[in-house]
């Protein structure tokens, strides 16, 4: 992680409390206080600009979608991330999952 850290074009995190609070201490930093405080870190407010991050409207994304086609959506755009990935022999029905965790023994996925 603290190299990760040190190579980093950006170290963010879930809040500007959390991001405080990680280079407080050693012991809230997991050591890596230091690291971060040199390399500075940033904290999002929890929740999202539903404006910029609209997958009706997102320039980034090339299949869009709103609630009412998001079913019908989904598998083409879970089929397309499995490509990408190159997860070929995964099939289409098997669910994904995401994974963040605090750097303390909380952690949770």
């Amino acid at each position: 992680m603290k190299a990760a850290i040190i190579e980093s074009d950006l170290v963010l995190t879930v809040s500007p409390y959390y991001a405080q609070e990680l280079v407080s201490g050693e012991d809230r930093g997991v050591e890596l206080d230091n690291i971060i405080r040199k390399s500075g870190i940033s904290g999002i407010v929890n929740g999202m600009d539903n404006r910029e991050w609209n997958p009706r409207t997102d320039k980034f994304i090339d299949i869009h979608f709103d609630t009412t086609s998001v079913s019908v959506i989904f598998p083409v755009i879970k089929y397309g991330l499995l490509n990408d990935m190159e997860f070929w022999s995964i099939e289409i029905s098997t669910s994904l999952s995401n994974c963040h965790v605090r750097s303390r023994k909380q952690n949770s996925c």
